[in-house]
């Protein structure tokens, strides 16, 4: 087996000749492999003292790579990699067993830790201090959540999604819904509805057909101020399933009054409707109706449903009321019964 030894001295050589180097071993302070270049500058090559300073598999630029002596059991990296053409694994204290700290200094401007523009992957539990996610754009969403099964247990301060809804736990064992509201309110100077007797979207084109997807429970609530005036006649509610929407089941409590806007209370008149076809909410008038809802509705199969209301009777000047609106909140299965602590 081939080996050099080198005998420790406490003088550094004479500086060699041009184009070549002297190796020797330096004892003036601590055992140090050095070498002394052509122009007789002396640098260390090993420091024996430290295991943290015997570095084995060093295979960098040395014009970008720099390693240095921080402490007896730390190393500074100076490293630089660009103009790849292959992959590039860069593994920091690979299979360690005691707690390990990568530490990024700052640096000028700002310190991305990530600075290509493909999808990261960080596994495994990780503490962050204050973060802050970048500004989203049109294309790209400041943060997302990606559907999984939600704890078994659920944990204080805990976010979850599946694939219906998202969730969050602010104390142990007392998981909630975090509700995701859609809605549609009518524009400030109202929507004029049609004067005839019959079926009709309650709101503009542009915010009346919802989608809402399959087997999903939704809790749905709204109100309408309707006027019109010289014909008497009564007001339905009723939805329109379309593009194979389905249900499994509905329920909603209607109560409405006839009254002017600002007037002086009245009594109201109320209903409980399980359907979607066409139900008489209002009594007579010629006046208008405040009418206000809440329900339930259970998707089997996904598709549109569109809120529309029916007269009675054809009718002079109908309109629905700014700000009247519906919305729909999406509570997750359509066979969910209960979240929340209750038993």
């Amino acid at each position: 087996m081939s080996r050099l030894i080198l005998a420790e001295q406490a003088v550094a050589p004479s500086t060699p000749s041009a184009g070549k180097v002297a190796i020797y071993a330096d004892n003036t302070a601590t055992p140090l492999a050095k070498f002394l270049d052509d122009s007789g500058v002396n640098r260390t090559l090993l420091d024996g003292t430290t295991v943290v300073s015997q570095i084995t598999n060093k295979d960098f630029d040395a014009t970008t790579t720099t390693i240095s002596d921080v402490g007896a059991t730390s190393k500074a990296v100076k490293f630089a990699l660009s103009g790849m053409t292959a992959s590039v694994v860069l593994t920091f204290s690979s299979s360690q067993t005691t707690t390990q700290t990568l530490t990024f200094p700052n640096i000028a401007g700002a310190s991305i830790l990530i600075t290509d523009t493909l999808a990261q992957t960080i596994t495994g539990v990780k503490t962050m201090t204050n973060p802050t996610t970048a500004a989203g754009t049109n294309l790209v969403a400041s943060a997302t959540f990606t559907a999984g099964t939600i704890l078994d247990t659920p944990v204080a301060g805990a976010w979850e999604k599946d694939s219906l809804v998202f969730y969050s736990t602010p104390i142990a064992n007392a998981r909630g819904l975090s509700p995701s509201v859609m809605f549609a309110i009518v524009p400030a100077a109202g929507f004029s509805l049609l004067t005839t007797s019959g079926v009709q979207s309650c709101f503009p084109t542009t915010s009346d057909i919802w989608t809402l997807n399959a087997a999903t429970s939704y809790f749905f609530e709204g109100a309408y101020y309707i006027t019109h005036s010289t014909t008497s006649c009564t007001t339905a509610m009723a939805f329109l399933a379309a593009a194979s929407l389905t249900i499994t089941s509905m329920a909603y409590g209607v109560s409405s009054v006839i009254n002017a806007a600002n007037g002086a209370p009245a009594a109201p008149v109320s209903t409980w409707v399980n359907q979607l076809a066409t139900t008489v909410v209002t009594a007579t008038s010629t006046v208008g109706w405040a009418i206000t809802f809440a329900g339930i509705i259970r998707v089997n199969a996904g598709g549109t449903l569109t809120p529309q209301i029916n007269f009675s009777a054809a009718t002079t000047a109908p309109v629905m009321a700014a700000n009247s609106f519906i919305r729909f909140t999406p509570l997750g299965t359509n066979v969910i019964e209960h979240i929340g602590n209750v038993a």
